[in-house]
């Protein structure tokens, strides 16, 4: 295996698709500089990122761990930076299919929760409910199916969940919904930026998942906090003893699998 020439391909093919470095780390969920690291030939890509990275490239794990595209194979005057590697169609295009098929189907479940109430009731009562929380899916799972992007998500999450809470709170005639659930909902949506920054900037897949892991320990004391704050509720209970250690488990279990499959590379590379 030669760092060099995989680097090489890597670039190759990463031009090829009309991709930047900071465009390809964001679809394996790494940061710039690793991509940087392997085209310069100074590291290799994790065993856990080879199947997305190749899909994303148009090469077979075989191509890039040798640094040449088999069509190529039988050129080697012909530099590496111009290999014309294959395109991924199916990772250009959006997918406005699951995005149609998903609002078709919130859709449709309002509508049927609306009829229902209507029928029963007369007019609109809890099916008000249920549509406001439906908009809100649609609104936060909405830029995932087109774009497939987590951090746009999370925007549309961050931008809607205080409104939903705040009409909620409306629906039900309960002030204290809003108070409770933005004093939650503000933690937790720091959690969540601050999970999805380490799943960015990580490299490895299992060893961020393994951070997070140990990230929700504190953030279950924090929002234990909070409760307390707002409803009086106790600050610890064997549930919560349980849950931290069951955090505790996988964080140690996710550590120890990256741990194994870091030697198993290490082993296999020539």
């Amino acid at each position: 295996m030669n760092q060099e020439k995989t680097g090489a391909l890597i670039a190759a093919c990463r031009r090829a698709q009309g991709l930047t470095q900071a465009q390809l780390a964001e679809r394996l969920h790494i940061t710039d500089r690793a991509v940087s690291k392997w085209e310069t030939g100074k590291s290799l890509p994790d065993a856990s990122l080879m199947l997305a990275l190749c899909g994303i490239l148009g090469v077979t794990a075989d191509e890039l761990l040798l640094g040449v595209c088999r069509e190529n194979a039988e050129e080697p005057a012909v530099p590496p930076a111009v290999f014309p590697c294959r395109r991924p169609k199916s990772l250009e295009r959006r997918n406005p299919l699951a995005a149609i098929l998903f609002t078709g189907i919130l859709a449709l479940g309002g509508g049927i929760c609306l009829l229902c109430d209507a029928i029963l009731n007369g007019k609109m009562t809890w099916s008000a409910i249920v549509l406001s929380s439906l908009a809100l899916a649609w609104a936060v799972c909405l830029p995932g199916l087109l774009w497939r992007r987590l951090r746009r998500c999370l925007l549309a999450l961050s931008v809607c969940l205080l409104p939903y809470l705040f009409l909620l709170s409306v629906l039900l005639h309960r002030p204290k919904v809003f108070s409770t659930g933005a004093a939650a909902a503000v933690p937790s949506l720091g959690f969540l930026w601050l999970a999805c920054a380490i799943l960015v900037r990580q490299e490895s897949g299992r060893r961020a998942a393994g951070i997070c892991f140990l990230l929700c320990i504190p953030f279950q004391l924090l929002l234990n906090l909070t409760l307390l704050w707002t409803l009086g509720e106790p600050l610890w209970d064997i549930w919560d003893l349980l849950s931290a250690l069951l955090l505790l488990a996988c964080a140690a279990g996710t550590f120890f699998w990256d741990w194994v499959r870091r030697r198993q590379t290490t082993k296999n590379s020539p």
